[in-house]
C-alpha cells in the first residue's frame, strides 16, 4: 500500500538480507527505491544526510529519506556487507 513508510521498507530489506533471502531483499529494495529514491544514496554513503531532522515529510520525498536514515542508518552501518550489497544493486 502507498501508506507504507520508507523506514518499514528499508528495515525489511535489511531483515531479508540478514536472513539470507537475497531474492526477496532485492525485490523489496527495488520496490523501496521506486517509492523513495532518496533513501539508498544515504544508506550507501553516496549522499550525506543533514545533521538536523526535518520538521515534516511526505512519503517519497527527501525529508522522509532523512528520517528513515536517522532511524535505520546505524543498523545498516553495523552490516557493511549489506551496504556493499546495496551499492552493487545499482538501483535506478
Amino acid at each position: 500500500p502507498e501508506e507504507i513508510l520508507a523506514s518499514h521498507v528499508w528495515s525489511a530489506v535489511l531483515e531479508r538480507w540478514l536472513s539470507g533471502d537475497m531474492k526477496q531483499a532485492e525485490k523489496i529494495a527495488r520496490d523501496g527505491h521506486k517509492r523513495n529514491p532518496h533513501v539508498a544514496p544515504y544508506l550507501t554513503g553516496k549522499k550525506k544526510p543533514p545533521k538536523t531532522l526535518p520538521d515534516y515529510f511526505s512519503p517519497g520525498d527527501a525529508n522522509e529519506a532523512v528520517g528513515c536514515v536517522h532511524l535505520l542508518g546505524k543498523a545498516w552501518r553495523n552490516h557493511p556487507e549489506a551496504v556493499a550489497w546495496l551499492k552493487e544493486l545499482a538501483l535506478k
